[in-house]
């Protein structure tokens, strides 16, 4: 027995000196700068990713006659998400909130006095509209949901697969946006998939890839017109990160402790369906780009301060920083006009 503990004993503190030695090594990376797409400066010397200010906010003339308040020099917007406004959609998010046998995974849902009294952006749109023209916004941004409009697996192709009421419909808001002023920026995919791509693994899934250019190119013939902004994907690596690897969006599906570690190896389900996505993206960017459309295509980055509680956090939190700011971007910075960034604060030591 003390033999086994003396070899025990050994083992922990060899493995405690490589892991403090990893940490002193990667220690100078914390203050170190990723550039490798900001690497080039205006003539001002400040570096520009999409220059929105050279575009007239308002250069949309309202038919009704409402004018938009801007010196075409500054974008105000505000941004909207289907699966968080929009009523009578039959989507996993809603379905997956709702729970079963008294369990909700969504608190919102459990919370709430009425969670079934939601936004109604899809029958009564003019509601929010009103209230961004109120405002004073110059750029309305929201999405079409991929499962409203193609609600069936497209086997056949995206044009006998989507539902044209729904097309038509999404139109009519976005010609709405239009009279009142504002600037359309629209989202193809922000966080909902459609249930029959979740049955088959999503983007684990090649397949994937080919159904999201065909949506892209259909959304381009149908909304075109209308579109001034398309941003592809909002946030995928926190989609990838909170359906794959955690299991607390939906599906659902939980994993082990070691199972959850694996997933974000580069042959691990994140790392799988990041690819996917970025080579989606690539995809939708040169489709949305064909013939003579001049509307800028980009992403919505998710980024934060991501800074160690003490020493010995440095290893993860380099790797969170690695994953979550640097490596899809740098996928896909060849093809992006403009990168959205969504940042919500940063995480500090409790004693700072």
């Amino acid at each position: 027995m003390a033999t086994y503990l003396r070899l025990f004993v050994a083992v922990f503190w060899s493995i405690a000196f490589l892991y403090i030695l990893v940490c002193a090594c990667l220690f100078p990376l914390l203050g170190s700068q990723h550039n490798s797409f900001l690497d080039e400066d205006d003539d001002d010397g400040r570096e520009v990713l999409a220059d929105f200010f050279k575009f007239n906010t308002c250069s949309l003339a309202a038919p009704s006659g409402n004018s938009c308040q801007s010196d075409g020099k500054f974008v105000f917007g505000v941004a909207t998400a289907p699966a968080h406004v929009e009523d009578k959609l039959n989507d996993s998010w809603l379905e997956f909130a709702k729970g079963h046998d008294g369990h909700y995974p969504v608190r919102a849902w459990l919370n709430v006095h009425a969670p079934e009294n939601r936004l109604k952006f899809w029958t009564q749109p003019e509601v929010e509209l009103l209230l961004a023209k109120e405002l004073g916004v110059t750029a309305f941004r929201l999405g079409v949901d991929w499962g409203r409009i193609i609600p069936v697996e497209p086997l056949h192709g995206v044009e006998e697969a989507a539902d044209k009421e729904a097309v038509e419909h999404y139109k009519w808001i976005l010609r709405r946006v239009h009279d009142y002023g504002m600037k359309v920026m629209l989202t193809l995919f922000h966080h909902s998939l459609p249930k029959w791509a979740l049955q088959y693994g999503g983007w684990t899934d090649q397949r994937t890839i080919g159904y999201f250019t065909s949506f892209a190119e259909y959304a381009k013939q149908q909304f075109g017109d209308y579109v001034d902004y398309w941003v592809t994907f909002n946030e995928p690596h926190i989609f990838v990160l909170l359906t794959h690897c955690s299991g607390t969006w939906p599906p659902g599906s939980k994993r082990s402790t070691l199972a959850s570690i694996g997933c974000f190896t580069n042959v691990g389900e994140f790392g799988i369906a990041m690819k996917a996505i970025g080579d989606a993206h690539i995809a939708a960017y040169k489709v949305l780009h064909q013939g003579t459309s001049k509307s800028m295509v980009g992403v919505a980055h998710h980024v934060g301060v991501i800074k160690p509680y003490g020493f010995l956090d440095i290893p993860i939190a380099l790797s969170t920083k690695w994953l979550t700011e640097f490596q899809w971007i740098d996928q896909i910075q060849n093809h992006l006009d403009f990168c959205g960034i969504n940042y919500y604060g940063q995480v500090k030591s409790p004693d700072t």
